[in-house]
């Protein structure tokens, strides 16, 4: 390993946050799922990396050092913010978060999208969505491009490789 640069492994930090927060390899290592030599062996590894004990360890569990102590701080602002990287992900994902690009056919729909998509909006505060004006033609290429996420067109102008709903239907 070149000096400076870390092998450190985020499972590291998830062991040695358990430690400190149960106080015992071994419950922890249970916790985790893990045989407690498993989870000692990473610690030391850990604690040979950092070059730092962070832990005392007794007959009656473990306990952090001062080191630790400073050292855990830094840990468990790294886990949360993995955490907050992982929920912001799922939350996208799954639509409950970020931003949804909208192709509309031009000229623009009028009622009943309108209402549709004032609806949604309500529902949905924390998604930006942005709108953009297309002609038919450019509504496939600008989705299999990834240029918009999704396009409200009538269900005759479908394409076979395309998944969709049916949002309203309306008589002429």
């Amino acid at each position: 390993m070149s000096p400076g640069r870390s092998a450190m492994k985020l499972s590291d930090l998830r062991y040695a946050a358990a430690a400190a927060d149960i106080g015992n390899f071994t419950r922890a290592a249970k916790a985790l799922g893990l045989h407690s030599s498993t989870l000692s062996r990473r610690v030391g590894h850990f604690e040979d990396e950092l070059g730092i004990p962070l832990f005392e360890r007794g007959h009656a569990g473990v306990r952090l050092t001062a080191g630790g102590e400073a050292v855990m701080v830094h840990v468990r602002r790294a886990l949360a913010e993995l955490d907050a990287i992982s929920n912001a992900g799922r939350q996208t994902g799954s639509g409950g978060a970020g931003e949804v690009r909208l192709g509309i056919r031009m000229p623009p729909v009028g009622e009943p999208v309108r209402s549709l998509l004032l609806d949604w909006r309500k529902s949905h505060p924390d998604i930006g969505l942005t709108l953009t004006e297309l002609n038919d033609g450019d509504l496939p290429m600008l989705l299999e491009q990834r240029q918009v996420d999704v396009a409200l067109i009538p269900g005759y102008m479908m394409w076979p490789h395309a998944a969709g709903i049916t949002l309203y239907n309306e008589r002429i």
